[in-house]
């Protein structure tokens, strides 16, 4: 079996450290972005099988990619402009604060597969849920 490539986004290393740890040692490639406009070049060059998002990310620093609503959920506006540049997307993973499930429905056309809260979410589960999305 070919080796998954994972885009995780997240701006807390400190969690994104402890949640990568398991799905490294099941043997997934990770690569991480900290901002939208670091994982906006990431989806633009790179292909992945599967893209985990903090909706709450920051824009970045480096240069604009024309998200109008500073105040957004930036990880959503960003889904937004990938869909805008007809990017093609794998399966999406939402992870946040920011309990959307309640918007699943309307994040489809996004390609987004799977929302889990980051309250009390532990890394023993992710495994599992990436699996139930890749496989």
């Amino acid at each position: 079996m070919a080796i998954k490539r994972i885009l995780w986004i997240e701006d807390e290393p400190f969690q994104l450290e402890g949640m990568i740890r398991p799905l490294k040692k099941a043997g997934y490639e990770i690569t991480t972005a900290i901002d939208a406009i670091d994982a906006y070049k990431f989806v633009k060059e790179k292909v992945f099988d599967l893209i985990i998002l903090d909706v709450l990310i920051p824009i970045g620093k480096k240069e604009s990619i024309n998200i109008k609503d500073p105040h957004a959920l930036i990880g959503i506006e960003l889904l937004k402009k990938f869909k805008m540049k007809s990017f093609n997307l794998p399966p999406i993973i939402l992870f946040s604060v920011v309990d959307l499930t309640g918007e699943m429905e309307s994040l489809e056309q996004y390609n987004v597969k799977k929302i889990l809260v980051k309250h009390n979410y532990l890394p023993s589960q992710l495994k599992k849920d990436v699996e139930e999305v890749l496989y």
